[in-house]
């Protein structure tokens, strides 16, 4: 997937997922949102200084060469989230999975969350819990 801000060079490793030029975009953003914010000139410095506090946690596809090439590039990244990586048998085989929570019940409503790519799928191999029975 890639994000609009990025404009396609033509490369997935350049184009698509968490790219150091995605991250650069992030973190120039935060740090000069608050410019567009209607405050009161004393609270100017105080609405800078908590946007530049904000920390960026990458994720999605993070192991040690990918990170190496992120810390190359001085990417402004604050934490890596690597889970993957850690449970790669090698190099074509990943034994892993992921949950997402991919709807919610609001009011008695099923509501769709699920990012792109993602939805609700049946497995007849699961059985509900009643939590209060535990």
């Amino acid at each position: 997937m890639r994000d609009v801000a990025v404009t396609p060079l033509g490369e997935k490793h350049l184009d698509l997922g968490v790219t150091p030029r995605l991250v650069f975009a992030v973190r120039e953003a935060l740090d000069t949102g608050w410019q567009k914010w209607d405050l009161p000139a004393d609270q100017r410095d105080m609405a800078a200084e908590y946007c530049r506090r904000v920390r960026i946690v990458v994720t999605g596809g993070f192991d040690a060469a990918k990170i190496t090439r992120f810390e190359q590039l001085g990417v402004p990244v604050d934490v890596y989230g690597v889970g993957s990586s850690l449970l790669r048998n090698n190099s074509e085989n990943n034994c892993d999975y992921t949950a997402d929570i991919v709807r919610l019940k609001v009011d008695g409503q099923w509501r769709d969350i699920a990012k792109i790519g993602r939805a609700p799928a049946d497995n007849h191999d699961l059985q509900p819990v009643e939590l209060g029975e535990l």
